[in-house]
């Protein structure tokens, strides 16, 4: 059920438009211009979550459906479950920007604060959630959403407060 000491926050990402010139370093691989972190840095996580509205159902061509090798997950590596947040999202208000219609899809997953580092990516963490509007949110299970096809409306990352009770 719903913990009332939790609260989450879904932040919009602003879009990026303006392209960050990044300074020229000559000699790159040099220790002098290595990033040093230290282990809480370096295993710093984020929850991003993205909103995506149904479009249509897609042709029963092969070569047109989208295949995800991994199944979504019903709890992230970090204890967030999918019950959790279909039972938030049914019970407050939370995209004031948009209203879901039947089929659209949330997905939710965590990935690495720092996605590079010294010019290597960092592993794929692992686990996402992924829910459906069918009337409420739901879990998606079984691939529901490989027959449509989606265009994303918004994303960002999602912020989970511990509210403090008087």
């Amino acid at each position: 059920m719903l913990n009332p000491e939790l609260k989450i926050i879904f932040e919009v990402k602003a879009n990026e438009t303006s392209i960050i010139e990044q300074k020229v370093i000559h000699n790159k691989n040099s220790r002098k211009n290595k990033i040093k972190l230290s282990k809480e840095e370096y295993e710093e996580t984020l929850i991003k979550w993205c909103l995506f509205k149904y479009v249509q159902p897609l042709n029963d061509n092969l070569f047109n459906t989208e295949f995800f090798p991994l199944t979504p997950s019903e709890v992230l590596n970090n204890g967030l479950s999918a019950n959790f947040i279909a039972n938030y999202l049914n019970s407050n208000l939370v995209f004031d920007f948009y209203q879901p219609k039947e089929n659209d899809k949330l997905t939710i997953r965590m990935e690495y604060k720092l996605s590079e580092i010294n010019r290597k990516s960092r592993p794929y963490i692992g686990d996402f959630i992924s829910l459906i509007f069918t009337k409420e949110w739901k879990i998606n299970k079984n691939f529901n959403h490989i027959h449509n096809s989606y265009s994303e409306v918004k994303h960002g990352n999602l912020t989970i407060i511990k509210n403090k009770l008087p």
